[in-house]
Formats: structure tokens, sequence, C-alpha cells
């Protein structure tokens, strides 16, 4: 099984997967699918204006492609008199919305804290057309478009790199097809993980709340950070994973069911000799010369 595991520098393999390139593909398919939809809010106008807070707003409509919601959240803090005593409110709105996933409605959250003691939480979901003084996106494309960004370039990055540079070699069931494409996948969703993690940072929008267009020393707007622990994982998991299998595939792999790969064993038997071929050969080499 020589083929299974090299190791050395970053050419390692691991069953024929080369994990450096797998990575750089996750890499890549982050960058190209943020760079593609830069061009379109470039191209169309949609809120883009290069400024720092449009270019973080683009990648939350990335995000928001693969299942990712914004999260948005606004904190108030008063002073209060009960009783000759003052009593301090904090009250907490959040907000989360996906343009592309359950885009007819927002969920809101708001919690009220008194001396710093949770008083009171209520949370609820608002239809979009009651959300009067929301700045809800407008997008151009259908939203089938923006949806299909991520998965086109998780999937292409996934086949490109099993058909091109997957070694095939000793492949001969179909669970070896299947081994590399969990490992070719599973490279590739850790750099897209690694840039999505990094993403929750990058694209936080500080002192103001996007959709309700309440700015603040508290108020921030930027992805969801439990929602992209999920979905940064599972989305490129699965997309990529497809595409390495159906990239290993379309070579057309040489698969063997586990009836032929034994009986290619049994042939390779030598054949065995019966008791009366042994007997009539020492019958004839006992026999006298004439």
């Amino acid at each position: 099984m020589k083929d299974k595991i090299e190791f050395g520098g970053l050419d390692e393999r691991y069953y024929g997967v080369p994990l450096f390139g797998g990575l750089l593909g996750g890499l890549v398919s982050f960058v190209v699918g943020y760079l593609s939809f830069l061009g379109i809010a470039a191209g169309t106008g949609d809120g883009i204006d290069f400024e720092a807070q449009s270019l973080r707003q683009v990648g939350h409509f990335f995000y928001n492609s693969f299942l990712v919601p914004t999260h948005q959240q606004t904190k108030e803090v008063a002073e209060n008199s009960v009783d000759n005593t003052t009593v301090l409110q904090e009250t907490i709105r959040e907000a989360q919305y996906n343009p592309f996933y359950q885009s007819d409605s927002i969920d809101v959250s708001v919690q009220t804290y008194l001396n710093g003691s949770l008083y009171n939480e209520r949370a609820r979901t608002i239809p979009t057309e009651s959300t009067q003084g929301y700045a809800l996106p407008d997008l151009t494309f259908p939203d089938f478009v923006y949806l299909a960004i991520p998965a086109v370039v998780l999937f292409a990055v996934g086949f490109v790199l099993a058909y091109r540079y997957v070694s095939m070699d000793e492949t001969q069931m179909w669970w070896d097809v299947l081994i590399r494409g969990l490992v070719g996948g599973g490279t590739v969703t850790l750099g897209f993980v690694l840039l999505a993690f990094a993403g929750m940072y990058l694209f936080v929008i500080d002192g103001i709340a996007i959709f309700t267009q309440k700015a603040g020393e508290d108020a921030f707007t930027r992805p969801d950070r439990i929602d992209t622990l999920v979905f940064g994982f599972a989305y490129p998991a699965v997309v990529a994973t497809a595409g390495v299998l159906v990239g290993q595939l379309a070579r057309r792999p040489t698969i063997q069911t586990t009836g032929a790969a034994s009986d290619a064993g049994t042939d390779d038997e030598p054949d065995a000799v019966s008791d009366d071929d042994t007997s009539s050969e020492n019958d004839s080499e006992s026999a006298p010369e004439s």
C-alpha cells in the first residue's frame, strides 16, 4: 500500500490526496466566493462604495449565501430612581436576518438587566413587510444567483483537486474512492473554515446596527458567530467532498467488486494436482526402460 501515506514537505499525501493542495483549495474557494460578491456589488451598485463598511457588508452577504445570518446588537443604558434608590437599566436589542434564507422574517430579542441582573427577556419574529424603519438590503439578482456562488466554487475546487492532483494508484474498491473523497473534502473544508473564522472578526462593523440604523458605542453588526461555527464547517464539508468524489469518478477508475477481487486472487493460485496424476507420474518414473 505504498500510495496510502507519503509525507515530506509541501507535497505530503494521504491516500493519494495532496494535503497542502486541498488546504490551498479551501483558502482559494473562500477568497473567490467573496470576490464574486464584491464584483456583483460593484457592478450593480448594491450599497458598495469601496469604503471599509461597505466591504464588510459585502462579506455579510457572502456569509448569508452559505446560510450564516447577519447579527446586529445595540445597547441602551439608563439610570432610574425608584424609592430614592438608583437603578441601572441596560436594554440589549439583537436582530438576526438572512436575505436569502428565511428572508420573510427577522428574529428579534430584547433583554433587560437591572443592576446587572436579568430582569426580562423577550424574543419574537417580525415579518419583513411589518419592519417599518428597518434598512433591509435590496439586491438586484434573484436569490438563487447569490446562493449558487459558494456551492459552485466549492464543488469546482473539489472537482479540480480530484481530477488533476489526486493519485488514483491502487484504487480498487469503492471505499478507496470514498476515503479519498473524505480526505480531499476535509482538507478543502479546513482551508475554508480558517478564513471563515477569521472573517467573523474582519467583517465586524462597529458602532452601528445596519438594519435599524442605530449608532452607539456598544452597537455592532457582524456574521453570527455560532452559525459560522456550524455552517462554516458543514457547508464546505458536504459540497467540496461531493466535488472530490465526482472528480474521481470522472477519471473512470477501475473498481473491483468483492467477488471479482476474490476470484482474481483465486486465479493467481497454482492449479491443484490430483492424486491420480501424482500416482501415474510415480509409476512412470519407476517403470524400467525398454
